[in-house]
């Protein structure tokens, strides 16, 4: 390739020297060294002259021309735009593709979580509702009333439903919460506050049956947790429960006849009620009697409006509070007789005793 460009310079060389001969014919300018000498270019010098030049030039483009071939073999940093271009569009092709891959396992994974936690929530709630219905059927509401109760629930999320029955009223359902008795429909539209009468008995089935949960929830608290004066010789099978505030005055009354009742063999299990509330002085010497080496006679002179030593211990006066509140407690006294009758305030000794030796313990 570099021979043939040399004499295609060659041949050029001399066609340009044949066009302009006739005005180079004669002898050049004649031009003298610095010694004198004449020195004369002849047309087929300069011919030759100008294809050596051309053939210099086309030998220097050719070099420049490898040597660029050369240093893009060696650098690989070095190519030309066109190849630039291209290997980035293929890139960033390639790029895309892997982004557009990576979206679509994105978006496939987390619509697999979202199936996944849609089925354990849908799970979940199964389970719950399963487990629901076990502890209300436990608690007493059976399966068949358990509709009318999740409806109740739906309008009063709160309301402490324990069990369900239907009423002697017809079309009316009696519910049960917390120690007290409700009424309510069978589409939970209409909540029945009040007693149901038999007008023919003359009963209040209302009361009666409300008498009985609060027996039973007495009877299931333990004495244990009471502050209880026995008769001499110990306990003899009969009692009275009373929830008491040391600063009542009807309570302090009663509790001046205590020993008039323990006489007659009765046993008196106190429940301790502070009636201004949790963080009152009335509570703190509440839990200062029980907390006492003997709590019996921290009580008798609290009453008596005495001192007591200030003292705190673990005390049951939180769980005698919620008890009374779901008896429905209004005001101290609240007696409670082992028969299960209630009576609201205070009461002679010589009554409560006359009481007593007429019915029979049921609690």
């Amino acid at each position: 390739m570099k021979h043939m460009n040399r004499r295609l310079a060659t041949l050029l060389a001399v066609l340009l020297a044949l066009i302009i001969s006739p005005s180079m014919a004669q002898p050049n300018e004649e031009g003298k060294h610095s010694d004198g000498s004449v020195v004369t270019k002849t047309v087929d010098e300069a011919a030759e002259a100008t294809a050596a030049a051309i053939a210099d030039k086309t030998t220097e483009t050719e070099a420049d021309g490898i040597a660029a071939d050369e240093v893009a073999e060696t650098d690989p940093k070095v190519a030309t735009d066109d190849d630039t271009e291209a290997e980035r569009k293929q890139t960033a092709e390639v790029g895309k593709s892997d982004e557009t891959a990576e979206t679509a396992e994105t978006a496939e994974t987390a619509e697999t979580a979202e199936t996944a936690e849609t089925a354990e929530t849908a799970e979940t709630a199964d389970a719950a509702k399963t487990a629901k219905t076990a502890k209300n059927a436990e608690m007493g509401i059976p399966a068949k009333f358990q509709p009318i109760v999740d409806k109740l629930h739906a309008r009063l999320p709160y309301f402490p439903a324990e069990s369900i029955r239907p009423a002697e009223i017809a079309g009316l359902y009696e519910v049960v919460g917390e120690g007290q008795v409700y009424y309510i429909d069978a589409e939970a539209d209409f909540l029945v506050l009040g007693s149901i009468v038999d007008i023919e008995q003359g009963i209040n089935l209302t009361e009666s049956h409300q008498n009985t949960l609060h027996r039973d929830l007495l009877a299931s608290y333990s004495p244990d947790n009471m502050l209880v004066y026995h008769p001499e010789g110990g306990d003899q099978g009969r009692s009275i429960t009373v929830f008491t505030d040391i600063s009542c005055g009807y309570c302090r009354k009663l509790h001046s006849e205590i020993d008039q009742l323990l006489d007659a063999g009765i046993s008196v299990r106190y429940m301790m009620y502070p009636r201004a509330g949790a963080g009152s002085q009335a509570h703190a010497d509440l839990v200062s009697v029980w907390c006492a080496d003997n709590p019996q006679e921290a009580m008798t002179t609290a009453k008596a409006g005495g001192d007591i030593e200030p003292a705190v211990c673990d005390n049951p006066v939180g769980e005698h509070v919620a008890m009374a509140h779901k008896l429905g407690l209004r005001g101290t006294p609240l007696i409670f007789l082992d028969s299960g009758d209630r009576i609201s305030g205070y009461r002679p000794a010589t009554n409560l005793i006359q009481l007593i030796e007429q019915t029979q313990p049921i609690m």
